[in-house]
């Protein structure tokens, strides 16, 4: 039977680092619990604003912890006023200081513009879809920067909306190595999505690989991450694999 290791545990101390960075000789699950209680509190926070949470990096010291917040999406000005609020709200639940250091991916460059236009005729078919201005977008960042979290929340949540999942697989499948042809600072994406896609009466699983994913050479910087989307027909795991040069 082949082991299933994590590739970002896997890489921890090569060319990984950790998200969570302290050190606690007792009571070490207390704290551990209590950066899981973070990162939801800030994931359902997040999401209510239409943020994608890409990476969130927790450092405590002896009487002060420090939050960076990685997301995806147009700040709201309504998020501008919410953000001391939520760092109050932190502060009381962690019983002392919190810093809440919020910063945002959103690509508005003119020459990004140009990338997602250039894809997008090459896309015309799927230009009558609700998803398509705002998964080029995506897209375009996920290779921009090689976010796995971001493209399996993306995938995640537009199939939890739409009812055909092939449809919108399909449009990834095709817009991943147009914009890998463009960009080529991605070596290569892996996307798994597994369960009743479409509605079918058992699982299956739909699989699409682009590129190369050395997951056994340690040297290779991949980024992995998973989801669940909550569809009508039951749930879906995402799963996302994406090496970068």
């Amino acid at each position: 039977m082949g082991q299933k290791v994590n590739s970002l545990g896997l890489r921890l101390g090569i060319n990984k680092d950790w998200d969570s960075k302290w050190y606690v000789g007792r009571n070490y699950n207390k704290v551990l619990h209590q950066d899981f209680n973070i990162r939801d509190f800030l994931g359902r926070t997040i999401e209510k604003e239409n943020l994608i949470v890409r990476k969130c990096v927790i450092k405590h010291s002896v009487n002060k912890t420090f939050v960076f917040l990685h997301t995806y999406g147009t700040e709201s000005d309504s998020l501008k006023v919410k953000l001391p609020i939520i760092e109050k709200v932190l502060t009381r639940l962690m019983g002392h200081e919190v810093v809440l250091n919020h910063l945002n991916l959103i690509v508005v460059n003119s020459i990004y513009k140009k990338i997602i236009n250039k894809v997008s005729t090459e896309l015309s078919s799927f230009k009558t879809r609700k998803y398509f201005t705002y998964g080029l977008e995506v897209l375009n960042a996920v290779t921009l920067s090689g976010s796995a979290t971001l493209l399996t929340t993306f995938i995640a949540n537009e199939l939890t909306k739409n009812q055909r999942h092939s449809q919108f697989l399909d449009f990834v499948k095709k817009a991943i190595p147009t914009f890998m042809a463009i960009r080529p600072n991605i070596k290569g994406v892996r996307i798994q999505v597994a369960g009743r896609l479409n509605g079918s009466e058992r699982k299956k699983i739909d699989w699409f690989r682009e590129g190369q994913i050395p997951l056994h050479s340690l040297k290779s910087k991949v980024d992995y991450s998973s989801s669940t989307a909550f569809t009508i027909y039951g749930t879906c795991g995402v799963k996302v694999w994406i090496c970068s040069k």
